[in-house]
């Protein structure tokens, strides 16, 4: 978090001698603490996706660390969250299975449907899977331009048939304001008068509405970054119908924040606190609401992820 500093530097600055963890956990000891749990409670979803994930995840580490040329394994990150679990009391066997594999598919190759688990835990695991920030900005701007080359043929037809329209609409309103006068009765030539207009307001509004469509004011820049936000809060909404979809987010997201420090330049540290406030603790909300029984888990993490993203933001803008 101090760019141009070394780690040396800024500890005597603060007069302090610290030797910082690459991880904090050995993956050994806690691969073998849920493989004992297990097998003594007879978990057999969570002891077959032990050995699946770590096969999956063998030659993956987590993102560099800043004061460390240490390559941290990858599976020191799902089975921090398994512990985690499992020490607030989450002896889930489909829960545990789908903490250990939630990353497997879109880190991996591996399509949700080969997983060789349960339906539900394929189901949450998929509900977990995010498509690629690549992926993603590369279909929004194909969608971009392709509606720009739209607009601009619409444009060309428009101003094509633009006359004979506005003839169109003359002689509408022309004829309709005849008949109204033709009509002997005040009544009858209100609501001729009448149903001119809204004849008017209808063609006009369908007019606007094919323009709203094809006629953007965004630049393709300010187009991508929209469809990606619209992209995430779709991805949230779907996966909080699901219990362990929803439980997986929340205990990842912990585990996430609660080390990213190490890794992360200080704008992304600021960026994942926006994010984490906006779309997960809304599904903190519904674990709540739909699972009650689940709502010491609730308080436990948010707890955890409030008093890292506090402290992150009183240290980033002291800086």
């Amino acid at each position: 978090m101090y760019t141009g500093e070394t780690f040396e530097e800024r500890q005597r600055e603060l007069g302090v001698t610290w030797k910082l963890r690459d991880q904090l956990f050995s993956e050994e000891h806690m691969f073998t603490r849920i493989k004992t749990i297990a097998e003594l409670q007879n978990l057999t979803e969570t002891y077959k996706a032990l050995y699946y994930m770590r096969e999956k995840h063998a030659a993956q580490t987590r993102k560099d660390l800043k004061f460390s040329d240490a390559k941290v394994p990858y599976i020191v990150h799902p089975l921090m969250m398994a512990c985690h679990a499992w020490s607030m009391g989450l002896v889930d066997d489909e829960l545990l299975a789908v903490i250990l594999l939630h990353d497997v598919c879109e880190d991996c190759g591996v399509a949700p449907k080969e997983l060789p688990f349960s339906a539900n835990v394929r189901e949450a695991v998929s509900l977990l899977t995010k498509r690629s920030s690549k992926e993603i900005r590369a279909e929004a701007v194909k969608e971009y331009r392709e509606g720009k080359k739209k607009e601009a043929e619409d444009h060309s037809l428009e101003d094509f048939f633009g006359n004979f329209g506005r003839r169109f609409l003359c002689e509408e309103e022309e004829n309709a304001t005849e008949q109204a006068e033709k009509d002997i009765s005040k009544e009858s030539a209100v609501e001729a008068g009448e149903a001119s207009w809204k004849a008017l307001e209808r063609v006009a509004q369908e007019s606007e509405e094919k323009t709203s469509k094809v006629a953007s004011k965004e630049s393709e820049e300010e187009f991508v970054e929209r469809r990606k936000r619209e992209y995430t809060q779709k991805y949230y909404d779907n996966l909080q119908k699901n219990r362990l979809a929803a439980l997986t987010k929340v205990i990842d997201r912990c585990n996430n924040i609660s080390t990213m420090a190490q890794s992360f330049p200080d704008k992304k540290v600021a960026e994942y606190i926006k994010e984490t406030e906006t779309y997960v603790f809304p599904v903190l909300t519904t674990i709540k609401r739909d699972w009650p029984e689940y709502n010491p888990t609730v308080f436990l993490v948010k707890y955890h992820m409030l008093s890292v993203l506090e402290s992150l933001k009183v240290m980033l803008i002291e800086k």
